[in-house]
């Protein structure tokens, strides 16, 4: 120690899974008079940079072990980590054996989670389970008073900064750094037990121990009560709270309104989704909840039970919200609505009203554990399901219920599992009509679901959580025929065999979910369709395919599938791969004069004998669906495109359909194809709705590519090579769409970026597959019913 409390950094050990930033923290160190002593793939990573680096072989005088399960555990690295250089018989035992002491260590784990959340299997999973990574982690946070410990890239300019200005690490920077360091290692320890958990098959026993660990994800202003200090968290490996909810518009979220629109989503996602249902919570408990065959219908229904707790409540759907659903209401104040999904004219109701927080969050996973912390210990038990049907139900009155009066017992029985007790549920036509909450005796609850249902308590049916009463029929004030079947809510306990294991997501970053938003788009293409047959129109679509290539029938014949599901006609071409260059030409004329196409797609590649652009450029510009024409092409650089290219327009879709701003942002595209990242520049920096964003387009004369991605607030790669972008050239918080399907010779499908490393950096990325792929068909479609409504 050259100076009390400080410590200079002179010698480092460099060992990272996780090598986002390491060449240049590594070449930093160096330029500071620092030497680098690293293991393996860390070495040759630094050494290929040109970074010096000192192998650990070298100092220990052994080489890694057992495919590199040992190499750091030696007594001249861990001896050089744990000397408490404060002690002078540390020092002497040092010198004695002649170990140098590390200053530094740099250290991250071994993609447990990762490889976990990939399906892979048990061997390659223990094999990710690291050993000497925690061992050096955990020695250098305890010895913090003598080393410092960094296991976040994000860690590494503020080590640098300190190097700089203080000239070393202080303790208070070491200190915190050993708290991270912990925190670090305990939640890799509890993925690591969660998955062995998850594999012990341990029948109907409830695990012995339980391990949870949570990251803060955002500060709230304050808890449950002003004086209360909160903050949002996410398990660890999961996808965040509520699903991975993204808010898509409104005010910051109160720690009330996360923990009501929780209460919401769960009485939501307990019903199937075949049928919309529309919940709507006030202090955590349904005020009103009702089925119906539209989102919107749903919603008044539910609405109707108990308009003045509505005001101001939160409002759950199961199913996708569409433009009717949101402005049924435009008339009630409401602080939060959370779907799985909304059209784009839902959200565009919506945002009208500038105070409404919309989250998007996908239906509950059923099963699962809750756990209910109290002093000294904590309650787990399986999460509560509604299990029971009509057969597992029995009648014990001379009254037998009609069918009707069967659904509306077994709809305000799966109510009432949401119901605080002492719970009473009326419901009348599958909507609830009264509900009684969280009272201290029965009575009450009963006296006032009635009094709130009014006149329509008559004939209602009623559930309860009590096992002698659980569900029966109101007549005006005084229960009748009485079905029911307990126990429920703390009248006994009921487990399933085995509980299901969930698997884990380690990401951080939010999944663009391309697939769902396609089903929105197909959703909404179909109702077109159905209006245009209104009118005694089909959109039709013909797709030509030259040649015997076998992924672009794949691809022709997914896109004729997709036109099924809506209602498109499409027919398909199918030309020998000698087919002429006037062959082909000739049969687009006859395509382009046919009143019943509508749509043209050519498939490409095309065989060599055939110029492309000639016949992009025999189609005919009001069927170029694709648009893709020189015809296209130049009324999109004008501004007065007449379809826009299918792959950009579905970025752009998804972009807008997640909640990410393009307006005034910083977009950066990889790629200069004229297929997407030529025309989504083009289409971006136009002023224009969706558009007005400052475009930068990288391609292969760009020189320092990572320079302008690490200023994208929105990055699309469209390079067509595995690994072009990479998690050091991505802005904390950027929006990523990757938009190539690469095959690697495994025969695994990748993109352009490095998914994993990159989920970690980024805000928001897109899967592959799954991402752009759907989106692009989605779009097709809709091109060609607005191809087909302007004939009609």
């Amino acid at each position: 120690m050259d100076e009390p409390d400080l410590v200079k950094v002179r010698r480092a050990l460099v060992a990272v899974a996780d090598k986002s930033g390491i060449v240049a923290f590594g070449r930093a160190l160096v330029e500071r008079g620092v030497e680098l002593v690293s293991t393996g793939n860390t070495a040759r990573t630094l050494d290929d940079a040109g970074v010096p680096v000192m192998a650990v072989a070298d100092v220990t005088g052994f080489p890694e072990l057992l495919d590199g399960r040992v190499k750091t555990l030696h007594p001249r690295i861990h001896a050089g980590i744990l000397a408490d250089r404060r002690k002078p018989e540390h020092v002497r035992q040092l010198e004695e054996h002649g170990i140098r002491p590390f200053d530094l260590v740099v250290v991250n784990l071994y993609p447990f989670r990762e490889t976990v959340a990939s399906g892979a299997e048990a061997d390659e999973v223990i094999e990710q389970i690291d050993i000497g990574g925690p061992a050096m982690v955990r020695a250098a946070a305890k010895n913090f008073e003598s080393v410092g410990i960094v296991v976040e890239p994000e860690a590494y300019d503020e080590i640098l900064r300190a190097i700089d200005a203080d000239g070393g690490l202080s303790r208070e920077l070491r200190f915190r750094l050993a708290r991270t360091a912990f925190e670090h290692t305990a939640a890799y320890d509890a993925a690591v037990s969660a998955w062995f958990t998850a594999e012990s098959g341990s029948g109907g026993d409830l695990p012995a121990r339980y391990t949870l660990s949570l990251s803060t994800v955002a500060g709230l202003r304050y808890g449950e009560n002003p004086h209360q200090r909160a903050v949002l968290a996410a398990a660890e490996g999961s996808a965040g709270p509520l699903g991975g909810a993204v808010v898509l518009q409104g005010k910051e979220m109160s720690y009330n309104n996360w923990l009501d629109a929780e209460a919401a989503r769960g009485t939501a996602g307990s019903f199937d989704p075949a049928t919309p249902v529309a919940v709507i919570v006030k202090h955590h408990n349904p005020c009103g909840v009702a089925l119906a065959p539209t989102p919107a219908e749903a919603y008044e229904r539910a609405h109707a039970c108990d308009p003045v707790s509505a005001f101001g409540g939160i409002v759950a759907f199961n199913v996708p919200l569409d433009e009717a659903g949101a402005r049924a209401m435009a008339g009630v104040f409401t602080e939060v609505v959370i779907a799985p999904g909304y059209t784009e004219g839902a959200l565009a109701t919506l945002v009208e009203r500038q105070n409404l927080r919309v989250l998007r969050a996908p239906l509950p996973v059923r099963g699962g554990m809750e756990i209910r912390p109290m002093d000294g210990g904590a309650l787990v038990q399986d999460l509560d399901a509604v299990v029971e049907g009509r057969e597992d139900m029995r009648v014990v009155s001379s009254r037998v219920p009609t069918d009707e009066q069967w659904a509306d017992l077994l709809f305000a029985w799966r109510v009432a599992a949401r119901v605080k007790s002492n719970a009473i549920v009326l419901a009348s036509g599958l909507a609830t009509v009264g509900i009684g909450a969280g009272q201290m005796n029965r009575v009450n609850s009963v006296e006032l679901a009635v009094r709130g249902a009014g006149e329509r308590a008559r004939g209602s049916c009623l559930a309860s959580d009590r096992r002698d009463h659980a569900a029966g029929r109101v007549g005006s004030r005084r229960r009748g025929a009485r079905c029911g079947r307990g126990p429920r809510h703390g009248d006994g306990a009921h487990r399933p065999a085995a509980l299901p294991a969930l698997k884990a997501r380690w990401m951080t970053a939010i999944l663009i979910d391309g697939k769902a938003i396609a089903a929105d788009i197909r959703s909404e293409v179909a109702e077109r369709v159905a209006r245009l047959g209104e009118r005694g129109v089909r959109p039709g679509l013909a797709a030509v395919l030259v040649g015997d290539d076998e992924p672009s029938k794949i691809y022709v014949g997914g896109k004729q599938k997709a036109c099924a599901e809506v209602g498109i006609h499409s027919e398909r071409f199918d030309l020998p791969a000698a087919t002429t260059q006037g062959e082909l030409e000739a049969l687009i004329a006859r395509l382009n004069a046919d009143p019943a196409v509508h749509g043209i797609l050519v498939q490409l590649p095309l065989p060599p004998q055939i110029d492309v652009t000639s016949v992009h450029q025999s189609i005919a510009p009001e069927k170029d669906v694709d648009g893709l024409t020189p015809v296209s092409v130049g009324r999109l650089v004008r501004g007065e495109p007449l379809f826009l290219p299918c792959t950009p327009l579905g970025i752009v879709e998804m972009l807008v359909r997640t909640g990410i701003t393009i307006e005034h942002a910083e977009v950066v595209i990889v790629g200069r194809g004229a297929l997407v990242g030529m025309p989504l520049a083009i289409m971006l920096s136009q002023k224009a709705p969706r558009a007005n964003a400052t475009v930068t387009l990288c391609h292969t004369g760009t020189r320092d590519v990572g320079a302008h991605t690490r200023r994208a607030e929105i990055l699309v790669v469209a390079a067509g090579r595995p690994g072009t972008v990479t998690a050091d050239m991505v802005r904390p918080g950027a929006a990523v769409v990757d938009v190539a399907v690469n095959r690697l010779p495994d025969g695994r499908l990748v993109g352009d970026v490095d998914f994993g490393p990159v989920a970690e950096v980024a805000g928001a990325i897109t899967p592959v597959p799954g991402g752009v792929g759907p989106m692009t068909i989605a779009m097709l479609l809709a091109n060609t019913v607005t191809s087909a409504e302007r004939d009609a």
